[in-house]
């Protein structure tokens, strides 16, 4: 009987196949191009060589295209990561620092490539958002700890990625922006300082590698830490009204039922005491400030606020006042110093993801309700919210978290 050929389940070009490719896969992996490093070293170059530049020109603010730019040098088309970036208006934005009270040369000095960094555990590393500051020749933090004062050398350099968030900041949100923080520099808003631009077509924006557009804004809890003689000590608090559905919570289910009830729990009311003068300073303040943001139909922002013990050194009679022009805001005991902030004010009810999740997915909100799930919220997204109604629930939601001698007594 004539031996049958045995049959092996790979030839020799298969097994070949699969070598060829398991070595491309894990050059592709290992390849400094895919590393986070290499990733996070090209953006800390970019973002330090366009905030290095002097902001001695250039006031009219950039309006983005319709559709973004082509480059003439095909070499452009390719970039993956941490394409050329541009100032917007610096001069411009140089003038509100002035109002600010910002020390230029020491700001300029926070975006060395050395001073811009990860957040803590990697945090940021994506360049979604890096963290600036202070500058290692920096040697006055101990002084302003002493006085109760901020440090105005931790900067937050975020990312703008999504289209319709960008276009509206660019094109209505900056050109109302700078003129009232220039005529409010009391204002609450969480400053943004500097803007930064590249509007052109290239391989890593339209493969979601990385960014082009960014805001510079004061990183307040940093700042905080630097206050406080022990960083452990120091609470933060990133709020948003609630009653309000979330559609990867609540549509799909994602996000554990611990993570739902601290974020409904919040903080609890009364957590921060302050004087009735300071309160009625940060009420009518934080009022002016959301009719602002009303007026341009924004949602969906949110508190920021710290808690940081008051340094042991500080004289509340030294200072009324910090370098920002606000109230050093402590607590009746003076156990505390409190900083708060309004926080990503990105999304305008009339750009069209909130129009679109309006439309599209309100309807299915309250089938979710019928069936059940998610009783006593409301059927709306924070950022399909009517922004006056919004504005309330943000206003009601302060006046809960702060509490006054004025207030027990009521």
């Amino acid at each position: 009987m004539p031996e049958l050929p045995s049959v092996s389940p790979f030839d020799n070009s298969t097994l070949a196949t699969a070598i060829s490719v398991a070595a491309l896969a894990a050059l592709i992996h290992y390849t400094p191009l895919s590393s986070n490093d290499y990733k996070l070293q090209k953006t800390i170059k970019s973002l330090s060589a366009a905030l290095s530049q002097p902001s001695d020109d250039g006031k009219d603010l950039v309006q983005p295209a319709t559709y973004r730019q082509i480059s003439l040098n095909p070499l452009e088309w390719l970039r993956l990561y941490a394409p050329p970036l541009t100032l917007n208006a610096p001069a411009l934005f140089r003038q509100v620092r002035e109002v600010w009270g910002i020390d230029e040369e020491l700001y300029k000095a926070c975006f060395e490539a050395p001073a811009i960094r990860q957040g803590p555990n990697g945090k940021g590393g994506g360049g979604e958002f890096l963290f600036a500051g202070p500058p290692a020749s920096h040697k006055d933090p101990e002084r302003r700890r002493k006085e109760g004062k901020m440090d105005d050398t931790h900067w937050i350099l975020k990312s703008l990625t999504r289209e319709f968030e960008t276009k509206f900041f660019f094109s209505t949100f900056l050109p109302a922006y700078i003129p009232y923080a220039k005529s409010h520099p009391s204002s609450l808003l969480v400053r943004c300082s500097d803007t930064l631009y590249n509007f052109e077509v290239y391989l890593g924006h339209l493969g979601g590698l990385s960014s082009g557009n960014y805001m510079v804004m004061e990183d307040l809890i940093s700042r905080a830490r630097a206050l406080s003689e022990d960083s452990e000590d120091v609470d933060d608090w990133d709020l948003k009204p609630g009653g309000y559905m979330h559609p990867e919570k609540d549509t799909i289910g994602l996000g554990s039922d611990e993570e739902k009830e601290d974020e409904e729990e919040g903080i609890k009311d009364g957590t921060v005491w302050l004087r009735e003068d300071d309160w009625e300073w940060v009420r009518t303040t934080f009022e002016r400030d959301t009719q602002f943001l009303a007026d341009l139909g924004i949602v969906d922002y949110s508190l920021l606020l710290t808690r940081s013990p008051l340094p042991a050194s500080y004289s509340p009679e030294e200072e009324s006042q910090d370098e920002r022009n606000r109230p050093v805001l402590i607590s009746p005991d003076n156990k505390y110093i409190y900083h708060l902030a309004i926080i990503d004010y990105m999304i305008s009810k009339h750009t069209w993801f909130p129009q679109l999740m309006e439309n599209i997915a309100h309807p299915l909100n309250k089938k979710i309700q019928d069936w059940g799930r998610c009783e006593g919220k409301k059927w709306r997204y924070t950022m399909t919210e009517e922004p006056g109604t919004y504005r309330k629930e943000f206003l009601k939601m302060v006046s809960k978290a702060v509490r006054t001698d004025a207030k027990a007594e009521e």
